[in-house]
């Protein structure tokens, strides 16, 4: 039997933080990148993150800023 996701209650879910390190540089133009999941397009002022095995990705600016910090 299949279910949906929608059947479920969330109520006892915990919250998790995801731990990783990554570097990053904020874009000054729109560029396009090669990533993992295939290519993707950055817009002047987003990051382009590089992680720990060279993979990168796009990263709106709003969301990084909320989601990074410096270290």
């Amino acid at each position: 039997m299949r279910y949906s996701v929608d059947d479920f209650s969330f109520d006892d879910a915990k919250l998790y933080a995801e731990v990783k390190t990554v570097r990053a540089v904020r874009m000054r133009y729109n560029f396009i990148v090669t990533t993992n999941e295939g290519t993707k397009t950055g817009m002047d002022g987003d990051y382009l993150c590089i992680g720990i095995e060279g993979e990168r990705w796009p990263v709106k600016k709003e969301i990084f800023e909320k989601t990074y910090r410096e270290v």
